[in-house]
């Protein structure tokens, strides 16, 4: 019989005969390993549908005589194992199959006959193939059913995965807050790579997903010592994988990670790698994590070696990925089947939030058992046994610290220790500066002398308070992009922050981490530095130890809640920037060069959000000594 096999990709014609050519290290077919090309005495068929249009992979018999019941049985467990579709009928399977091997006999020349009967065959195996059916089957235009991220989403959640795929216009606003971290990110990974330099890049975004598994294998065959974001399918899986190392005996998977640490999804999404890899034939030896380094510190240029650390995990990997089979089972039934019904949890907001928070606490009252303290309780259990708003859950189920705020609540009331609040206050000395610095964190470091994700200075906000009726001076300070910012804070802070009184700030560790940085920077600043940490004043004392307690915070002590109760008619929602995050994402992108070229709209931007905070600082230390 013919011994042939033809993989067609994008519609182009390749015999696959070369494939016994191919060395192990280069899967020969993706789909399929070198052994089961030539599994028992016959050569099994593999025949690849990536076209355009149909996307679909087959598997198929190009022998001249029938297919007998031993190959029927293989073309069917290929179809169910490749694509673990368990809905689609055997029978139906087998129909298409015979449809394709009938019509592969007859076109002799196909590459002169292009007339190939696809929708009969997709047809006949119920295959989704029109636009409507595979839009509604969440394929949306691609070969390949799961990728990594949509495992790991599933794995974390069924019902985030299957909103992702059936029900995207629920999904979280886009705030654009995490550019900044995301384009960091990117930076760790080019250092990564120069661990292992010479390697070949397979771009996204240029060309099909098919282009790119295509080009993927031209450069494992091409000798290259290394492949960045190589693409990789197999039976409907699909992974691009940040570093793949040529070894003697195969390849070394590296997944590179911006954190400081290995995480337990780390893992699982490189577990899922490495069985898409060792199931397509490409002999993976090792695989780990490169992460970043917390003890580096930058001298000179960076340092890739030092910056990152190689973690071999390879021993938990393998052993996770003898289940990945059965999970991509399990979040295809979820996919075939009607939304689930999953309660929310900690995987709602840790180790990041989900995109459908929103969707998912949708009934979420403004007033919910989230807004009390954590500590002690689960609140989570709490909300999915119906106890949602603060007006029905049973105070006598509650540990003493949230059975107060609850009552507090309920009561609209507000408490005042006037003793303790006047021992505190007692101990602010005039003039009273309010100071509040804006930072942003790097992963890797920027500046000669910084660590990974050390909190760099850019801005301050100063009012000083000479005494009880007067209006607050204000001084502020921002680095313009492109310069290490710290000496010209620094400089700036010494002239106008008073050598003498009482130093007010919110949340006091971040504030005098800041000044112990900059003095170890610059030792000549040092002693400087350390006195002005000596006559801070943290405000939040007394609202952390209820002193001062209101309804209004339930269980928070964070400005953001103290202020709309105590300071009412100073709020944030009518600045452009409302919070530390996002004024530190926006601050490192226009560094990065990552932002649009309007710094001057962001500094005006900048500058109203931080004088905000003192100035709330500020109301809110006169409210306190009206309550005395």
């Amino acid at each position: 019989g013919r011994r042939r096999v033809r993989a067609f990709a994008g519609g182009c014609l390749v015999d696959v005969a070369r494939a016994v050519n191919y060395t192990v290290d280069c899967s020969p077919v993706y789909g399929l390993s070198t052994s089961d090309l030539f599994a028992g005495d016959f050569l099994i068929p593999l025949i690849y549908f990536v076209f355009r249009q149909q996307m679909w992979v087959w598997c198929a018999d190009v022998t001249e005589g029938k297919l007998d019941e031993e190959m029927r049985q293989y073309a069917v467990s290929c179809v169910r194992a490749g694509f673990h579709l368990r809905r689609w009928d055997p029978d139906d399977v087998f129909a298409a199959l015979e449809v394709l091997r009938e019509a592969l006999l007859v076109q002799e020349a196909y590459e002169t006959n292009p007339s190939f009967p696809w929708e009969d065959v997709l047809q006949a195996a119920g295959v989704p193939h029109t636009e409507k059916e595979k839009g509604a089957f969440g394929m949306n235009g691609s070969a390949y059913f799961m990728s990594k991220s949509l495992f790991t989403r599933g794995m974390r959640c069924p019902l985030s995965l299957y909103l992702d795929r059936k029900r995207p216009e629920v999904r979280n606003e886009d705030s654009g807050d995490d550019v900044f971290r995301f384009n960091m990110g990117r930076e760790v990974e080019k250092h990564a790579r120069r661990l292992f330099p010479g390697g070949t890049e397979v771009p996204w975004g240029e060309g099909t997903l098919e282009d790119q598994v295509r080009f993927t294998r031209e450069v494992l065959v091409s000798g290259a010592p290394a492949v960045y974001e190589g693409a990789f399918p197999h039976g409907g899986l699909f992974v691009k994988c940040d570093i793949l190392a040529r070894r003697e005996d195969g390849w070394d998977l590296h997944e590179v990670k911006s954190s400081t640490k290995v995480k337990e999804e780390y893992v699982i999404d490189l577990a899922f790698q490495f069985h898409v890899l060792r199931s397509s034939g490409v002999p993976v030896r090792r695989a780990g994590i490169i992460h970043v380094n917390s003890n580096y510190v930058r001298r000179g240029e960076v340092d890739p070696e030092g910056l990152l650390s190689v973690e071999d995990l390879t021993e938990e990997v393998e052993a996770l990925a003898a289940g990945i089979p059965e999970e991509v089972e399990r979040l295809v039934r979820v996919l075939d089947g009607p939304e689930p019904v999953v309660p929310v949890g900690r995987y709602c907001h840790d180790p990041y939030e989900c995109d459908f928070t929103g969707y998912c606490f949708r009934d979420r009252p403004e007033y919910s058992v989230f807004e009390l303290s954590g500590r002690g309780i689960d609140l989570y259990d709490l909300y999915n046994r119906g106890y949602r708003s603060l007006d029905k859950v049973p105070p006598e189920i509650l540990p003493p610290k949230q059975k107060f705020e609850v009552e507090m609540y309920r009561a609209k009331a507000r408490r005042v220790d006037r003793q303790r609040l006047r021992e505190f206050l007692e101990r602010v000395e005039e003039p009273v500066s309010f100071l509040d610095f804006e930072t942003f964190s790097p992963a890797v470091p920027l500046y000669e002398g910084t660590t990974p994700y050390e909190k760099i200075p850019f801005q301050y906000s100063l009012h000083v308070l000479t005494g009880d009726g007067t209006e607050p001076v204000h001084r502020e300070f921002l680095a313009d992009p492109g310069e290490d910012p710290r000496r010209r804070l620094l400089e700036a802070l010494v002239r106008d922050l008073p050598g003498e009184g009482s130093v007010v700030v919110y949340h006091a560790p971040f504030e005098k981490r800041v000044l112990q940085l900059l003095g170890q920077r610059f030792p000549e600043f040092r002693g400087w530095a350390e006195s002005v940490i000596a006559r801070i004043v943290d405000l939040i004392e007394p609202f952390r130890y209820r002193f001062v307690h209101d309804w209004k915070m339930v269980g928070s002590s964070s400005l953001k809640k103290v202020l709309p109760a105590f300071v009412p008619h100073l709020g944030y929602d009518d600045l452009h920037i409302q919070e530390g995050e996002q004024a530190s994402s926006i601050y490192g992108c226009h560094v990065m060069g990552w932002a649009p070229s309007n710094w001057e709209a962001v500094r005006k931007h900048l500058l109203e959000y931080c004088r905000r905070d003192t100035l709330g600082l500020v109301e809110l230390y006169r409210v306190l000594r009206g309550l005395v």
